[in-house]
């Protein structure tokens, strides 16, 4: 279970360069899926390929609900995560522009959202 996890979590995102993605730990962006091993399962079928699986608790995006108590939200938090080797899309991502206030204060929220404290 923990290669599943890793490969889905801190492997692409240390291959794609996001250094603070993909782990749980101080500074980070919380993105993060809270699950029941035991109850999580597939419930798309071939006639309603879209149902959501169950299972699945909450499920946060940069520290926002988008999934709460197993009910979906429809929020939209996120944002793309344009390719390193695209010139000139946006700045690193995870990261204020240097005059942001984030950055200028060391904490608080980031140009996405919430991020843990520092």
């Amino acid at each position: 279970m923990e290669d599943a996890i890793r490969s889905q979590t801190s492997l692409p995102a240390r291959i794609m360069g996001l250094q603070d993605r993909g782990e749980i730990r101080v500074g980070n962006w919380a993105d993060l899926v809270v699950f029941d091993l035991e109850a999580i399962a597939d419930e798309a079928t071939f006639f309603e390929p879209h149902r959501h699986a169950s299972g699945i608790d909450h499920v946060l995006v940069n520290g926002d609900f988008v999934v709460e108590d197993g009910e979906i939200l429809y929020t939209l938090p996120g944002r793309l995560i344009p390719s390193r080797t695209t010139p000139g899309l946006a700045p690193p991502v995870g990261r204020a522009p240097p005059d942001h206030p984030a950055r200028r204060s060391g904490a608080g929220a980031g140009p996405d959202g919430p991020r843990s404290p520092r």
